[in-house]
């Protein structure tokens, strides 16, 4: 496991890490486009709760009228921070940004050896939302993790505040044995993490989010890291998944998931996670955005 630096926004050349990784080259919403719409799904959020979102965007963007629909989304769902997966263009994802009104947003300095990517990006709500410390997590573990997970230091400006890491993470996909065994060894290398974090001096309060590729009925031995220390961890998808609830539509199954720390639990108290169907709420979703659906997880402030 290694720091790395990571691309903001403002990275020209998308296979390329910039030279200044800092938050200071965050991209922001701007006038160059109309303001997204908020009309198109139901909206999630409200002012009441913290929004933190998980969504694989599928090989970003499907085309070129695909950025202003996601910032729509968004922005309809009303949603404080989202962490995205497959983003093949850093230049869409720059738009999503620009097209949204009071969001910034970075993105992973990943790429694979060819140049090509399928990054990890957060956007999140300036307003609410503060964030530091970006680096990349497992990029000298590249069986593990052919794409490095991505931790962000996270402030909610509550009052008072509240601060928490968020871990960002996209496994291996597929159904062979060799493809669960890396995902079963990614989730291993995660609870170490995770476990001395907790233990030591870093923040204690963790939340895992992302595109897993596993189903929590039928990866049990890959979660069993997490699952063996309920008193550690929350798999907030669980009951999702009890529910028959599902994130990646052509499977009808639930691949995404999110899990805290004990003492990120404590720290928000009681919160809710749900799937909105958008396949179902909009005409052409996996035509147009991906073949996944966000997971929300909403948590009272």
């Amino acid at each position: 496991m290694t720091a790395c630096a990571f691309a903001t926004t403002g990275c020209r050349d998308p296979g390329t890490p910039a030279a200044d990784s800092g938050p200071d080259n965050q991209v922001d919403g701007n006038s160059e486009y109309p303001a997204p719409r908020t009309d198109l799904v139901p909206a999630a959020g409200n002012d009441s709760t913290f929004e933190l979102a998980t969504w694989n965007i599928e090989n970003f963007p499907k085309g070129v009228s695909t950025p202003k629909i996601v910032a729509d989304l968004i922005a309809s769902l009303d949603v404080d921070m989202v962490a995205l997966q497959e983003v093949q263009d850093q230049a869409a994802f720059e738009e999503v940004v620009a097209r949204l009104r009071g969001y910034d947003g970075l993105v992973s300095s990943h790429t694979y050896s060819d140049g090509s990517y399928q990054k990890i990006g957060y956007i999140y709500r300036t307003e609410l939302v503060s964030v530091s410390g970006a680096f990349l997590l497992f990029d000298d573990n590249g069986y593990e993790y052919p794409r490095p997970a991505l931790k962000l230091d996270v402030v909610v400006k509550t009052e008072p505040a509240v601060n928490f890491t968020a871990i960002a993470l996209h496994l291996k996909a597929g159904g062979g044995f060799s493809d669960r065994e890396r995902r079963q060894e990614a989730i291993v290398l995660l609870e170490n993490f995770l476990r001395t974090a907790v233990d030591g001096p870093g923040n204690d309060r963790i939340a895992v989010i992302g595109d897993f590729n596993e189903t929590l009925s039928g990866g049990a031995a890959v979660f069993a890291p997490l699952t063996g220390s309920a008193d550690r961890y929350t798999i907030r998808t669980a009951g999702n998944d009890a529910a028959g609830d599902v994130s990646f539509v052509p499977s009808s199954v639930l691949l995404d998931h999110i899990v805290t720390t004990q003492e990120f639990d404590e720290a928000f108290a009681d919160g809710n996670t749900i799937i909105p169907r958008l396949d179902m709420q909009m005409s052409g979703y996996e035509g147009q955005i991906s073949d996944h659906l966000p997971v929300i997880m909403r948590l009272p402030l």
